[in-house]
């Protein structure tokens, strides 16, 4: 009996001690799996807090302009210390505001985004072209390209009280009523604005070397346009085609 016991309770005994390595094993393995995934998940909460959309990680030689697939695209905006963000808020940044310039802010960073195309490669100013909006539409300084827009689209000429036409097309009316993904607040820039776009042309894109429309109005019949093969600047008869490329802010 004993022999028969003891033959009986080696196999036992030598069966129980590999599941006992086992489990250990498989304790080991899944506590060495948690602590991995802990580590992988602290790390991807660290990079998340430390990134920084908006800046790129490496510098960037002058004047290069660095593409990372998908959309974004860093180049020097005009005042920006650093390579920027070039695609933004429906557009590409085309310069950010600096001290003096109307609605800049010392703690918030402001400035002027460009559609990504232009609107129109041939169109009028509007189609009253032989009445002066007024001095609500003449500025010209960086920030006041939305007043001049909105008093445009607001034109009504009336010379006999007929109510005889109002703004149906032209440059300022096909940017004040675009609309790019979630964005519908673009207006045509002020002759400021346009010669930033002209300025910052290559890192913007998509611009022809011919005369594109400012919103700034210049008599009654004319108005403010720029040349983008050499830059001049001029005023053209609001009837005349031109290209139109909006903006916005942020």
């Amino acid at each position: 009996m004993e022999e028969e016991a003891l033959g009986t309770t080696k196999p036992k005994a030598h069966g129980r001690a590999p599941r006992a390595l086992t489990t250990t094993l498989v304790l080991a393995l899944l506590a060495a799996l948690l602590l991995a995934g802990a580590a992988l998940t602290a790390g991807h909460e660290g990079l998340g807090k430390s990134a920084r959309p908006g800046r790129p990680t490496a510098k960037v030689p002058d004047g290069a302009i660095v593409t990372i697939t998908p959309t974004f695209t860093w180049s020097k905006a005009r005042g920006a210390a650093k390579y920027e963000l070039r695609v933004y808020g429906g557009g590409k940044v085309a310069c950010i505001l600096q001290p003096g310039d109307p609605g800049y802010d010392a703690n918030v960073q402001h400035g002027l985004i460009a559609a990504a195309g232009d609107q129109s490669t041939s169109s009028a100013w509007s189609n009253i072209t032989s009445t002066s909006v007024g001095g609500v539409a003449q500025r010209t300084a960086i920030g006041t390209g939305q007043t001049n827009t909105t008093a445009i689209v607001a034109q009504v000429f009336d010379p006999g009280g007929l109510l005889e036409a109002s703004c149906t097309s032209g440059a300022a009316y096909l940017c004040d009523h675009l609309v790019e993904g979630v964005y519908s607040d673009w207006y045509l820039p002020s002759k400021d604005e346009l010669n930033q776009l002209y300025l910052n042309r290559v890192a913007i894109g998509g611009f022809e070397s011919a005369y594109y429309w400012g919103s700034s109005e210049y008599d009654a019949g004319g108005a403010r346009g720029q040349y983008f093969d050499d830059g001049q600047l001029g005023a053209n008869f609001k009837y005349l085609s031109g290209r139109v490329r909006a903006i916005r802010s942020f």
